[in-house]
């Protein structure tokens, strides 16, 4: 698919990807899939809405922005949480955050934080390797998680760091695996193969 939308299978299921290209276009996003799942039942009506962005978007509440968007389309208010149903629609909304105070609220910061947890010595010398830099910049979530990438896993490459890279690594995978379960993020992926 273009424009960095993606499509996968897994059984009986179909889920597409798709960048919303900032957090402008977040809810008009939205609301054109909200807006096809009122076609009729025969046409690959969709069931199942999974908004999801860093924590650390600039602005208003944008948990709120989606309720308040779901409500505008179908008329239903949403319950003041995160996830919900109405008429077969399920929404879930997920944020990728880091937990503990140490890193920023993004998908940076979750990162660096599994790494640290799984590799503890090894996230004490990215954090020497950048204080110690030249001029050194602010530190932030993105250079400690590339300073990962370049130190332990630079044979694949960028593209692949996020995607393969470091699901390979046993410990980072069961550290990730257990954010994930912590933000609520398993139990959606564990809905869509349902």
């Amino acid at each position: 698919m273009k424009a960095g939308r993606f499509a996968f299978r897994s059984g009986g299921n179909f889920a597409i990807l798709e960048p919303c290209g900032g957090w402008a276009r977040v809810s008009q996003v939205f609301s054109v899939h909200l807006g096809s799942t009122k076609m009729p039942e025969d046409s690959g009506q969709i069931d199942h809405l999974i908004p999801c962005f860093d924590d650390d978007i600039a602005g208003k509440d944008h948990a709120a922005s989606i309720r308040n968007r779901f409500q505008e389309v179908t008329y239903f208010k949403p319950p003041q949480d995160c996830s919900w149903t109405h008429a077969g629609i399920r929404v879930d909304i997920l944020h990728f955050r880091a937990t503990s105070t140490s890193f920023g609220p993004r998908l940076d910061g979750l990162v660096a934080e599994c790494y640290g947890r799984a590799h503890p010595d090894r996230a004490q010398s990215v954090e020497a390797w950048i204080s110690n830099l030249p001029s050194a910049p602010q530190k932030t979530d993105k250079q400690t998680m590339w300073a990962i990438m370049a130190g332990w896993y630079a044979a694949k490459g960028c593209e692949a760091f996020l995607q393969e890279s470091i699901w390979s690594d046993e410990k980072m995978r069961q550290e990730l695996e257990r954010a994930l379960e912590e933000l609520g993020i398993a139990a959606v992926a564990a809905a869509m193969e349902a």
